[in-house]
């Protein structure tokens, strides 16, 4: 039997609509002369008045059914997320995260279809399925932020660096960016680079990876880490200090990066980007690239 987790993401995941006509009533008087014309126009090839067609979106022809029909469908899948405390199960997140980002894609492209076809229904179904995916995935990081306030809670947690979400693969193509665009320092050593994303205890650390341009553009750096899901939400900022170091050119010498770098991310969210954010962009575009 197909788990309900399974069944919601297949849900979301189909979004393939039919086109329905509405049947002319037995009660409409002249009911046999408007058939006969739907008819001639049918055989002549021609397409229907839209006062008589209709969308059918997973079995609902309303956003009102198909809000429901979600609604307690993403109910048994919390309650089965629950239940089999699936929120200390990193692999399946990031799994589950990834298929809602794509199925948010092809949703966005259906209710661009829905507004060229000027049909306001279709366009409120794919919109309510928009707000699902969501709802979804805004839940799966709620319980990765419990679960891992948990653990701080049941033992102390020794220092490590932060965990790469992604596959290893594109953990090399970053590294390699990083260099080739002079974002961290030319002599990093990848074995120095890769301990900072293995999760790996503070004291194994032999080199932190130097930055070379600066805290706002970390700041922005890291903060697309988080927010594209590629380290998980903690630890995050504390612990950059074990794993970073930046030009400080007050002082003329690389630090480790504080916490307090995070100060950035108010500035740019509210002023926009820092300079040179292209180069930090082109970073997370990679991970597109490999999808194709």
């Amino acid at each position: 039997m197909k788990s309900f987790i399974q069944k919601l993401m297949d849900i979301l995941a189909d979004n393939q609509y039919t086109t329905n006509y509405r049947d002319i009533p037995e009660e409409v008087d002249n009911r046999e002369e408007i058939i006969a014309e739907i008819q001639a126009i049918l055989d002549d090839d021609g397409l229907l008045p839209d006062s008589l067609r209709y969308f059918v979106v997973n079995g609902m022809a309303s956003a009102s059914e198909l809000d429901a029909y979600l609604q307690k469908s993403f109910l048994q899948f919390k309650n089965e997320f629950l239940a089999g405390n699936h929120a200390t199960n990193d692999s399946l997140k990031h799994e589950l995260l990834q298929q809602l980002d794509e199925t948010k894609k092809e949703i966005e492209q259906a209710i661009h279809e829905s507004k060229q076809l000027k049909d306001e229904i279709l366009r409120e179904m794919f919109e309510t399925k928009a707000l699902i995916c969501d709802e979804v995935k805004g839940f799966i990081l709620s319980q990765q932020v419990k679960s891992e306030q948990e653990l701080l809670k049941k033992e102390p947690q020794e220092r490590r660096s932060f965990k790469w979400l992604k596959d290893d693969e594109l953990l090399m193509k970053f590294y390699n960016k990083l260099k080739l665009n002079e974002l961290i320092s030319a002599d990093t050593d990848i074995e120095d680079f890769k301990a900072i994303f293995t999760n790996t205890p503070v004291p194994e650390i032999k080199k932190p990876v130097q930055w070379e341009k600066g805290a706002k553009l970390f700041a922005y750096f890291f903060y697309n880490l988080i927010s594209n899901n590629y380290i998980p939400q903690r630890p995050t900022w504390i612990n950059l200090q074990y794993c970073f170091t930046y030009y400080k050119g007050d002082i003329g010498a690389y630090m480790p990066i504080e916490e307090g770098v995070k100060a950035n991310v108010t500035v740019f969210l509210k002023e926009g980007a820092p300079k040179g954010a292209e180069l930090i962009d082109e970073l997370f575009q990679t991970d597109g690239d490999q999808s194709k």
